[in-house]
């Protein structure tokens, strides 16, 4: 009995048509390459769930930012989508708890490596400054940094970044720039490298002393 079997091209179109038939081929596309990476969303949250309402070009007019930008985005309810990356906006110090909210999720991305409790904030809006407290391996520490035009002060950024370098296995922190806000990662430096070669992005480790 003969078991072979002769593949041939698909017909003239095909392609196009596959893409008519899914207009988010390209979205599943670039949704499937960033997992690949290390950057998922949680399982119940499909590729279809995130392009719901979604305008197909956007993801061929801004390959993969768009795709980043949504599976980092808070849904509806003010929740997260993924505990892979994060889109951060830097510009979001406004009253007290801010800090601890923004901390909070800099620690959910981190996934243990940024092991802080007991998190608060205080804003002292004479003096312009804030002041963090939280407490680390049973060890109290404080922060107070000036607040500038609502800005999460560089201070902080950088103190978290090394407190985590030092518990990441490899992991840090990076980031990439998006319309003046900024995707978070934390991933060791194979998979940053294969998250830049992927998409195309600049995306870098956040320095620190």
């Amino acid at each position: 009995m003969d078991f072979s079997f002769s593949f041939k091209k698909p017909p003239s179109g095909y392609f196009k048509q596959q893409q008519q038939a899914n207009p988010f081929a390209k979205a599943e596309e670039q949704f499937n390459a960033i997992r690949g990476c290390g950057v998922n969303t949680y399982p119940k949250i499909t590729c279809a769930k995130l392009c719901e309402g979604q305008d197909p070009a956007s993801f061929e007019q801004a390959p993969y930012v768009h795709m980043l930008t949504l599976m980092g985005s808070l849904n509806d309810q003010g929740e997260p989508v993924s505990d892979d990356v994060w889109l951060f906006n830097p510009q979001s110090i406004g009253e007290e708890g801010h800090y601890s909210w923004v901390i909070s999720h800099f620690m959910r991305i981190a996934k243990g490596s940024l092991p802080l409790e007991d998190v608060s904030d205080t804003l002292d809006a004479e003096n312009g400054t804030a002041t963090i407290t939280f407490t680390l391996d049973n060890e109290p520490v404080e922060w107070t940094v000036a607040v500038e035009d609502g800005l999460v002060a560089d201070e902080v950024i950088t103190g978290l970044a090394a407190i985590a370098a030092e518990r990441g296995d490899g992991a840090r922190f990076a980031w990439a720039d998006v319309d003046g806000q900024r995707l978070v990662v934390f991933l060791n430096e194979q998979d940053l490298n294969d998250l830049i070669e992927t998409t195309g992005m600049e995306w870098a480790y956040i320095e620190f002393e």
